[in-house]
């Protein structure tokens, strides 16, 4: 009896750890990259994108590609967010991993993940945010790079 509930409590152990990591999404879903270029053969060439999609920088450190999470993602088992935000060059530690996801709002340009909101401002600007009862911080600004609209 002594033997047996140790091994029982190590066989649910394993099974546990097992099905979470059958199911939970990779933490690169295109792999490593080494170029923008790669990202955008990888994500969005021979496609219609939605308005968010694209390449977008806020400055030489932070340079992300938003994709449809289906595109990153085909099985549906794995999509928590409608988009995800890939790190594609900058001061990441991990170049292709996912950054942040979020969801499309009632707003065709309002976008939710979490306490961090997106905005597309324009064609060309997405602003990304804290909500607004969090303490102060300022809102960043991404410019467009792909596609060229």
């Amino acid at each position: 009896m002594h033997i047996k509930l140790p091994l029982l409590s190590l066989g649910l152990i394993l099974i546990l750890l097992l099905s979470g990591t059958c199911f939970a999404a990779p933490e690169k879903p295109i792999g490593d990259i080494t170029s923008t270029q790669q990202v955008i053969d990888k994500l969005f060439s021979g496609r219609t994108l939605d308005p968010i999609e694209g390449i977008w920088v806020r400055d030489e450190n932070r340079v992300i590609a938003i994709v449809k999470s289906s595109v990153a993602y085909p099985d549906e088992k794995i999509q928590k967010y409608d988009y995800l935000a890939i790190k594609v060059s900058g001061k990441w530690q991990s170049m292709g991993g996912v950054w942040s996801g979020f969801t499309r709002t009632e707003y065709n340009f309002s976008f939710k993940g979490g306490n961090v909101y997106w905005k597309l401002l324009s064609q060309n600007l997405l602003e990304q945010g804290i909500e607004y009862n969090y303490p102060v911080t300022p809102s960043e600004t991404f410019v467009r790079i792909y596609p060229n609209q």
